[in-house]
């Protein structure tokens, strides 16, 4: 039976978006798309690029209002337009809903005059899908007329075909990623391990001057050289620093999918990708005898490393490729669309995850 619902999707990367753009077709609803042109050629911006980014799709918005504001009873908003678009959705007073996918704060979340600035603009038409329990619950308090949903990041396998990305064992420790990384701890740890240590951050990251001699930084590479170096590590230290809402996710789902043995910063970003001690092991963030405790217990025992590695990528495979992820957010629209209700009260089962 055809679904009557309008969606809007609000795009910044249609590719990434692709599966679920073909399941709410497939489930009837009506779907109309724009998709916002990138200024920036690069993915990690800086502050100052992440404003010029919202500053030039303000201006795009406006130029396409009538395009956007033909009836829709839900727009989807999935990047860095979200608050420029939410801005002119309150003022021109639009009666469809929004649900935003993929909405990142990071360091910035702790902001008063930002947060202050969302209450204005996260109201009860805003729904938002949030990738961490932590997050959700921060949200819930902050901003209490807006339905929040626990979705986890997810992603698929990285392609194994290709042969730059072969997995093999060349016994490094690697650990990369830009937001919310903990390189000090990391690096003090390398500093009494005789381990070699890759790390792969960008140009925004701030590392100690002075580095050990077994510890190489590779700054700014392109995607397909991180994967390449993560792929023949043998063992992927997710190096977080803070409790914060959405970061490592990217980092940690690829490393299951290549099977590698992963050590962690126990954080609720992330967490929930594990089964502690069976498919990762955790270590205190900022505590480096823990990490190096952990390092030099993975780094021995050859058949351990190995069956993490192997436990890890099935738990993985079973509750964390992208249809997972796009078949729990086809729930959460069905229920803002279908039923109207809200994601605070009833949020829970939206994402069950086995232990």
């Amino acid at each position: 039976m055809e679904n009557k619902a309008k969606i809007m999707m609000l795009l910044d990367d249609p590719e990434y978006f692709k599966t679920l753009r073909q399941i709410l077709t497939d489930d009837g609803f009506r779907l109309s798309e724009l998709v916002l042109p990138k200024i920036y050629g690069h993915d990690i911006l800086s502050r100052c690029e992440i404003i010029g980014q919202a500053i030039f799709d303000f201006f795009f918005f406006l130029a396409n209002i009538f395009k956007i504001f033909k009836k829709s009873d839900l727009f989807i908003c999935t990047g860095f337009h979200t608050i420029p678009f939410l801005f002119i959705h309150v003022l021109s007073r639009n009666p469809g809903k929004i649900l935003i996918i993929n909405f990142y704060l990071h360091e910035l979340g702790k902001k008063k005059f930002l947060r202050r600035f969302l209450s204005l603009i996260f109201g009860r038409k805003v729904h938002l899908i949030l990738q961490s329990k932590l997050e959700q619950g921060q949200y819930k308090a902050t901003f209490p007329k807006t339905s929040t949903y626990f979705v986890p990041y997810c992603q698929d396998e990285i392609e194994e075909s290709d042969p730059k990305y072969r997995i093999e064992d060349e016994g490094f420790i690697f650990a990369g990623g830009y937001s919310n990384r903990d390189f000090e701890t990391l690096i003090k740890a390398a500093e009494r391990l005789s381990y070699q240590f890759k790390l792969a951050c960008s140009r925004l990251n701030r590392l100690p001057q002075d580095l050990p001699a077994n510890v190489r930084i590779y700054r700014d590479i392109p995607a397909h050289e991180f994967f390449k170096l993560m792929a023949k590590s043998r063992i992927v230290v997710i190096n977080l620093k803070e409790q914060l809402g959405s970061s490592g996710q990217m980092v940690t789902l690829s490393a299951l999918s290549f099977k590698k043995p992963i050590i962690y910063s126990l954080n609720e970003a992330i967490s929930h990708y594990f089964l502690d001690g069976i498919t990762g092991i955790s270590y205190k963030m900022g505590d480096v005898e823990d990490l190096i405790n952990k390092i030099k217990y993975l780094m021995t025992d050859d058949e351990e490393r190995t069956q993490i590695g192997v436990r890890g990528y099935a738990f993985y495979k079973d509750h964390y490729r992208r249809m997972n992820q796009d078949k729990q957010i086809l729930e959460v629209i069905r229920k803002i669309v279908i039923s109207g209700s809200g994601g605070n009260s009833k949020s829970k089962g939206i994402h069950e995850m086995e232990s």
